[in-house]
């Protein structure tokens, strides 16, 4: 059994066709353990943290990509964010007002009337955000829509989530190339379509035990195959203390006055990773102060 948590790209050369593999047992793990998640929604989160693994390998540049789908069903949002160097946290919110469903995994049914964004956010750069209705129960499905809506880019996703463990494959097409410059055109429709039935043969227990370069023997031997190096994908959340009481001040001014009064701290905790805080009213109180007079200051 494969347990390492990684990504790893590979290229089909002769059919100009990308691809990336990823597999996650201990950071899925991890983000389980965080929340009290039933099997659908515990199933559903490593599905998401996947496709999360997978589309940060699109990423040219330092800056993260989120996957969020929101609705007003039993499950109110599911979201899973990955940086560039495969830094991966997730979450779930569920409705306490609503049945559970017991084992029904349909992304549709459980969110109700509901959208999928995802967002790009370079560290330096404008934000690009991408919106999808849901129209589909599958959360590859409703991904592969996403592509063929906004980037107009032809995208296979294939998840696995079982025992603890989930990971998935991206099959995508190159951009057009310059033939004269040396390199070859756009995959013909026979090469694509042959890639992604092949793909589709690729079982849980393979993708989840067997090593990419096994996994890319078994569906592609007849094909010239380019594997790079692997990276290691792990579980990271960059709350702070200063992130916690910057979120405090946020709020409107009565707002916060009114859970400061009678208090001497504020007590919080970290939805991602459960990391409690407490936030001295007096830190708080004289941060705000510093606020208003830096403003003042401006006029």
């Amino acid at each position: 059994m494969v347990t390492k948590d990684i990504s790893q790209r590979f290229i089909l050369e002769k059919s100009n066709i990308r691809g990336e593999l990823t597999r996650l047992q201990k950071s899925y793990q991890q983000v389980i353990s965080n929340g009290d998640y039933s099997p659908v929604i515990e199933h559903l989160l490593g599905e998401l943290m996947a496709a999360a693994v997978l589309l940060s390998s699109t990423l040219k540049f330092k800056g993260q990509l989120s996957i969020q789908a929101s609705g007003n069903g039993y499950l109110k949002m599911i979201m899973a964010e990955c940086r560039n160097d495969k830094k991966i946290k997730a979450i779930a919110k569920v409705s306490s007002s609503l049945p559970a469903p017991e084992t029904s995994t349909n992304l549709k049914q459980l969110l109700g009337n509901g959208q999928l964004v995802i967002t790009i956010q370079p560290d330096k750069g404008e934000r690009y955000q991408g919106i999808v209705p849901l129209e589909s129960g599958s959360l590859s499905k409703c991904i592969e829509n996403y592509f063929k809506r906004s980037e107009q880019v032809p995208t296979r996703l294939f998840l696995f989530c079982q025992n603890g463990r989930t990971g998935g494959m991206l099959l995508q097409t190159l951009p057009t190339q310059n033939h004269a410059a040396g390199f070859v055109e756009d995959p013909v429709a026979d090469n694509w379509n042959r890639a992604c039935l092949l793909a589709e043969t690729l079982t849980n227990e393979e993708l989840l035990a067997m090593s990419c370069e096994r996994i890319l023997h078994r569906l592609y031997n007849g094909d010239d195959v380019r594997l790079f190096d692997e990276k290691k994908v792990e579980f990271h959340c960059h709350c702070s203390l200063e992130r916690v009481q910057q979120a405090f001040l946020s709020l409107p001014h009565d707002e916060l006055q009114k859970l400061l009064n009678g208090h001497g701290a504020l007590s919080a905790h970290c939805e991602f990773c459960n990391t409690p805080y407490e936030i001295e009213k007096k830190d708080l109180e004289n941060k705000a102060s510093f606020a208003t007079a830096k403003i003042s200051a401006l006029h």
